[in-house]
């Protein structure tokens, strides 16, 4: 080729080439010519160079503190290192290894994210917490915090705090390449000591006889740094000689006393920074009187047994003697709310304190008991005594028991009472507006239901006396709230819970003593509702009008378990006046009425025929019909 040739040639390459760069240039000033349209091979190299880089993080959690105290909460955050372009959206799980040593007990979102597509909940009893969240605005560049986890110190030890992250998105909708997650550990460790300032404590006052050998305890007393010094001190009732007085025990012997009297003690306790005094109270008790050493018995209830309220909402329950005899002049007491994440004990009213009582209110750090301990009380003699109304207040949706723990209970003699059964109540706490009412006039049972239900039987192939017992819990619908025929006991069935008896009802007023027949009326009737607690008519009101002029205490077992009843049945109809009180008869009373039978209580279901039975039992309900 000549040397024109080879220049024509050359000419015309470099003007491809020219053309060539050309082109691309124009493509890349106009942003819509892909590099990747220069090479039809498979290996693009054009497009890769023109996507976006996709950022890359490493998201962390972050300790606020190195450990946390047993019972108390610390908190960890979720942090996006070196974000670009913020974070909008996020999923994550956050897991205590060892619940025993810690769990979640809440998560903060930050960067405000959309309410609508934020979720936060907690699985295997608060170990897990499991966040998504979208919308949220945080800081562009840096370190971002998407959450803040809080945890709960509840055991000492230490175990690992985990994280996974499922998603997470720049405000852009773009993705991060997560490259690490970082989890940490929760190092628990014991609480700290509070100072507490010294506190004196005698004990509990006492009721001891004469001659007995008493021991006065103060080593409850605390709050002090190092060794306690005792000093004990009598300051009233006869001179008795201790066998220490500056130890943490003292002891002696109770004087002989011609009546119930009253020793008080002061006991000193101090230690190299403080000094702090407490007094106890030990009542002697005259065993030479016969009266004093008669053993009386008697229920403590809760009413109403069975209660509901909403979150937030307060209650009341009377706790009640339900057979005094004497009054109660004495009494300890504990009420405790067994489940109280639902429900609190928040007051209690004291009854028949007078200025010369002396009492405790002790309501616990967490609100789940209440003990309240009282002498020299001044009650109503007989009958059904409230000792005090507790006021408790429902925290959470659920069912929680409330019982009751009698450590004394005396009257006002200084007398023990046996109590033979404490029983305590229930309570329902709902949601707001869930609540359902009680059981009212649309919820009634047939006497064939209530025989099924408790004998299994058609009411039509009960005999004379358990077909009355039938008709007699029939006659009380409607029944308490959450109360079923079932739950219903019988005279002869509660006395032989209580004692161990097996006798029918007709033999129980001629086989139970006087203490016994009127602790079973008053626990069948407190089954229907609330004893009276303040009622128009006292016993001895009902007793006189009825039995020309006797008292209570004056007329036999069987007619006081009479008296009783009628009592229990209270409120009455507004125009029941004390004078009226007579006209309410008794069933033996009925009987001699309607058929002219002079039977005794125990000859009823025995002489009377089954349907002449059902009408007395009938014709006796009906005159409290009008009950309010």
């Amino acid at each position: 080729m000549n040397s024109q040739t080879i220049g024509s040639v050359l000419t015309t390459k470099h003007i491809g080439v020219l053309a060539l760069i050309a082109l691309v240039v124009g493509a890349f000033a106009v942003g819509g010519f892909p590099l990747g349209a220069l090479d039809s091979s498979d290996d693009s190299l054009g497009a890769v160079a023109a996507e976006e880089e996709q950022p890359r993080t490493v998201v962390s959690l972050v300790a606020a503190d190195d450990a946390v105290h047993a019972g108390d909460t610390t908190t960890y955050d979720v942090v996006v290192e070196n974000a670009t372009g913020g974070v909008g959206a996020y999923a994550f799980a956050v897991t205590a290894n060892d619940s025993a040593v810690a769990t979640i007990d809440d998560v903060s979102l930050a960067g405000e994210p959309s309410q609508k597509q934020a979720s936060v909940s907690t699985s295997n009893g608060g170990s897990t917490a499991t966040v998504s969240a979208a919308g949220a605005d945080t800081d562009d560049s840096g370190n971002v915090v998407v959450a803040t986890v809080t945890v709960r110190g509840d055991g000492v030890g230490t175990t690992d705090l985990t994280l996974d992250v499922e998603t997470l998105d720049t405000e852009a909708g773009q993705n991060y390449t997560v490259t690490d997650v970082l989890g940490t550990s929760v190092r628990v460790v014991e609480a700290e000591p509070v100072d507490q300032p010294l506190t004196a404590a005698a004990g509990d006052d006492l009721t001891v006889d004469e001659g007995a050998n008493v021991t006065l305890d103060a080593s409850a007393s605390s709050g002090a740094d190092g060794d306690l010094r005792y000093s004990w001190n009598q300051t009233a009732g006869p001179n008795v000689t201790l066998d220490s007085t500056n130890n943490s025990t003292a002891s002696f012997v109770a004087p002989n006393v011609g009546e119930k009297t009253t020793l008080v003690f002061d006991v000193t306790v101090s230690d190299d920074d403080e000094t702090d005094t407490d007094t106890v109270e030990v009542h002697v008790r005259d065993t030479d009187d016969d009266d004093e050493r008669e053993t009386l018995a008697t229920s403590v209830t809760m009413n109403p047994a069975t209660d509901e309220i909403d979150e937030g909402d307060e209650t009341t329950f009377d706790v009640v003697v339900t057979n005094a005899s004497g009054g109660v002049g004495a009494y300890n007491v504990t009420v405790t709310v067994t489940d109280s994440d639902v429900a609190v004990v928040t007051g209690v009213e004291l009854s028949g304190t007078t200025e010369n009582s002396t009492s405790t209110v002790e309501i616990a750090d967490d609100e789940s008991s209440v003990r309240f301990v009282a002498t020299d009380v001044d009650t109503d003699q007989n009958g059904s005594v409230v000792l005090a109304t507790v006021t408790v207040e429902g925290d959470d949706d659920g069912e929680t028991d409330l019982t009751l723990a009698v450590e004394s209970l005396e009257n006002e003699q200084g007398q023990s009472y046996t109590v033979t059964n404490a029983t305590g109540s229930s309570l329902t706490v709902e949601r707001d507006g869930r609540r359902t009412s009680s059981n009212d006039d649309s919820t009634e049972y047939t006497v064939d239901d209530i025989a099924q239900m408790k004998y299994g039987q058609n009411f039509a192939e009960l005999d004379t006396e358990t077909a009355g017992q039938v008709q007699a819990i029939a006659n009380r619908q409607p029944l308490p709230a959450g109360v079923t025929p079932a739950d219903i006991e019988t005279r002869e069935e509660i006395a032989n819970r209580l004692y161990g008896t097996d006798y029918d009802e007709s033999e129980l007023a001629d086989e139970l003593t006087r203490e016994q027949l009127l602790e079973v009326q008053n626990s069948y009737d407190a089954q229907f509702g609330p004893l009276p607690t303040n009622p128009a008519y006292t016993l001895d009101d009902i007793t006189g009008e009825k039995y020309w002029d006797y008292t209570f205490d004056e007329v036999s077992a069987e007619t006081a378990g009479h008296v009783l009843a009628i009592y229990n049945r209270q409120p009455y109809t507004d125009d029941v006046a004390q004078e009226d009180l007579v006209h309410i008869k008794t069933r033996t009373e009925l009987a001699f009425r309607l058929y002219k039978l002079d039977l005794d209580e125990s000859e009823l279901a025995s002489e009377l025929t089954r349907e002449q039975y059902l009408a007395v039992q009938n014709a006796y309900d009906a005159q409290f019909s009008n009950e309010q």
